[in-house]
């Protein structure tokens, strides 16, 4: 039971940012975005500690996640500047990747 909430919840979190990202306030959601998915993955890597297949829908996500948004960054020059560009974006990328890393 302790694992399904922990994956509903990493997968909320994840999915969050859908509804995060119309808001004109985004960028100051930044910090508070964060730490909440740093406790999210913390939480689901002391439950999924024990079974490692655990990770694996986690480790998916995240992956396609990160290089969808840097194919699309690459592939139409989204760089600052760009009507496109999204500071929340870029700076998440980096952070996320160590707190999955951490877990």
């Amino acid at each position: 039971a302790a694992g399904a909430l922990a994956r509903a919840l990493l997968f909320g979190h994840v999915w969050l940012l859908h509804p995060v990202g119309r808001l004109s306030m985004k960028q100051s959601l930044f910090w508070p975005y964060m730490v909440e998915g740093f406790a999210v993955l913390a939480y689901f890597g002391h439950v999924a500690t024990p079974t490692p297949v655990a990770f694996l829908p986690v480790v998916v996500q995240f992956v396609g996640r990160w290089g969808l948004y840097r194919f699309v960054t690459h592939k139409f020059n989204i760089v600052p500047g760009h009507a496109y560009y999204d500071a929340f974006e870029d700076r998440k990328q980096p952070l996320e990747l160590a707190a999955v890393y951490r877990v």
